[in-house]
């Protein structure tokens, strides 16, 4: 009982979204379903009436009924088509709406929760829950399917009741034999019914987990080697065999799940069957035997037959509809998730705004520390000031925060404790929109994107021409860019197979290039020379001193030598500043630093 009452539960919180989504669509589904139930017993009784008239030789009268019942039966069966359409139609829009609503939810959480595994997760699996269960059209579908059958068989049944119940005390014992049936009827639906639920629980779940399998035969196919650099490195390291051999497990248990779903919904269509098939036999047995001894009359014979059949058919396809609808909600409850738990991040009302381009402009840590959802605190304390001028250079080892300090700085983090204030106010009162302005970001995490080289730098398909030339000059893409056959209009990426496909480094360059065609006012740079080659990695960090006059810089490196060019070095130690200065001052008096730098010349010596 407290399964169905969930279910019931969890059928009543997804009629509440959809209501939410468009008010009409359950009133359109009501009586889409009340007409299509209706329609087939208004047939019924009016053969049935039609049958009597002919019996008792009234002609004209059976003439009069035959046109009132199909004229009715045409008439509510056009309307319950334009019901229907027009339930389709909305439902589409409805799934639209849900699909944007899901991914402004998306955009509202804060960057920190948007990285957690768990998050991720249920973004994964809230996308894809339209996919595998069909969207808001199929779950409008299934529900008019289930409340039409359900009204159908409530109708029918009462229809075949009457017939059972009428003159019941007419002839002794009939009252005795009639409710000692109906008990052994009723124990046996009890035990049907229990059976069907298990086996409903036993679809919901396998049906969970093939949906698991599925994305993992997806991610095997579509990002193991449907990839250019997977498949070199499968060809190289010879591991077809290895990928093969995991695809083909989780393929077998895939193979073996759905046989055994496939095996489940035919036991549930047999009990189903037997539902139906057990009562029908006993109500038809009380009243064909009341039609024998001419307490019923013999025309009810056409609504017993069509009654008997209608609900046959009514319970084999309620059966098939609630399955669908408890998978729906199997999937939606992902999407559900997104709706109740994406919160916008804590933000205090913005009531400053940016200082004048003029202004110099300078960023203050104050005792800033950061922590990470369901994880430990990852920056402690930090405190330091930042003037954008020069070139700074952050410097420390995998896993010190360089990153985690610079999304502080973008507010794509709220720090946990402390406050990051620029020229003296809290970022977080500055509109968001204004403060991101400020930066030209470019992350070691970079994309580019299927689309040509120019808009990939220009992020629009609005372009300076002028500016995007001295752009390509400026940091040195003009030789690589000037061999493609349409030059920078060429499509980049793996959309066709016609587009050409940049090297690592190029994609790099064409990062590069999209923070400085952005011209903010500061360039925020995370490893910006992982890709390159020691010839175009010394330009690009001569290019960023050249032009720190009119363009200061900060970047993240590994590369210990290349904070010789910096004017100011950050570095950092687990979560934790432990020294800020010019390289020359840090080589002198910092450990840290010598032991950084110490390390890594030893590559280059014999």
């Amino acid at each position: 009982m407290k399964k169905i009452k969930d279910e019931l539960y969890g059928l009543w919180t997804t009629l509440v979204l959809m209501n939410n989504l468009d008010k009409r669509l359950v009133y359109l589904t009501l009586a889409t379903s009340l007409l299509n139930a209706a329609n087939p017993y208004i047939l019924i009784v009016g053969n049935t009436a039609l049958l009597n008239a002919m019996l008792n030789h009234q002609f004209s009268g059976a003439i009069q009924i035959a046109v009132t019942t199909y004229l009715t039966v045409i008439i509510v069966g056009v309307l319950a088509q334009l019901l229907q359409q027009a339930m389709t139609v909305n439902a589409t829009r409805a799934n639209e709406m849900l699909k944007i609503q899901m991914h402004e939810e998306w955009e509202k959480v804060d960057f920190a929760t948007l990285e957690t595994k768990q998050y991720y997760s249920i973004m994964n699996k809230s996308d894809a829950s339209f996919r595998y269960s069909g969207g808001v059209q199929a779950f409008f579908y299934q529900l008019q399917t289930t409340v039409q059958n359900t009204l159908a068989i409530i109708t029918g049944a009462s229809l075949i009741t009457w017939m059972v119940a009428y003159r019941i005390t007419a002839v002794p014992h009939l009252l005795g034999i009639t409710l000692v049936t109906l008990a052994v009827l009723l124990g046996l639906e009890l035990f049907l019914s229990r059976l069907y639920q298990h086996l409903t629980g036993k679809n919901i779940k396998i049906f969970s987990q093939l949906m698991t399998l599925e994305k993992q035969m997806n991610y095997f196919l579509l990002q193991v080697v449907n990839t250019y650099s997977n498949i070199k490195a499968i060809k190289l390291w010879q591991m077809s065999d290895v990928i093969q051999t995991r695809y083909k497990a989780v393929w077998r248990k895939e193979k073996t799940q759905n046989q055994e779903l496939i095996h489940i919904e035919y036991n549930s269509q047999i009990v189903s069957q037997l539902i139906s098939s057990v009562a029908i036999v006993a109500v038809f047995t009380l009243v064909v035997f009341k039609m024998a001894i001419h307490i019923l009359p013999i025309s009810n014979i056409n609504t017993l037959f069509a009654g008997v059949v209608q609900i046959a058919a009514s319970v084999s396809a309620l059966v098939a509809a609630w399955q669908h609808l408890a998978q729906f909600q199997n999937q939606i409850q992902y999407v559900q998730k997104v709706l109740t738990s994406s919160q916008p991040p804590k933000q205090l009302t913005p009531i400053q705004y940016l200082p004048t381009a003029a202004t110099n402009l300078v960023l203050q840590f104050d005792h800033v520390s950061f922590s990470y959802p369901n994880r430990g605190e990852v920056l402690h304390d930090v405190s330091f000031t930042l003037p954008f001028k020069g070139v700074t250079a952050l410097v420390g080892e995998n896993g010190s925060g360089k990153t985690t300090l610079v999304k502080l700085m973008l507010r794509l983090y709220t720090p946990t404790n402390g406050v990051i204030r620029l020229n003296g106010i809290n970022i977080q009162q500055i509109p968001l929109a204004e403060y991101t302005r400020i930066f030209s970001v470019v992350f070691q995490d970079y994309e580019v994107f299927d689309i040509p080289v120019d808009q990939n730098i220009a992020s629009d398909i609005t372009i300076d021409q002028d500016k995007l030339t001295k752009i390509i000059q400026d940091w040195g893409l003009a030789d690589w860019l000037g061999h493609l056959p349409h030059g920078v209009k060429t499509p980049i990426g793996g959309f066709s197979t016609e587009n050409f496909q940049p090297s690592g480094g190029q994609q790099q360059q064409i990062a590069i290039a999209r923070a400085a065609y952005r011209d903010g006012q500061f360039q925020i740079l995370d490893e910006p020379t992982s890709s390159l080659d020691p010839i175009h990695e010394l330009n690009v960090f001569a290019k960023i001193k050249r032009l720190s006059a009119n363009k200061p810089s900060l970047f993240i490196t590994h590369r210990i030598g290349a904070t010789t060019l910096a004017d100011q070095v950050i570095m950092l130690q687990a979560g934790r500043i432990v020294e800020i200065g010019p390289a020359k001052e840090l080589s002198q008096h910092s450990a840290y630093f010598r032991q950084l730098w110490e390390s890594q010349a030893a590559m280059y010596k014999d």
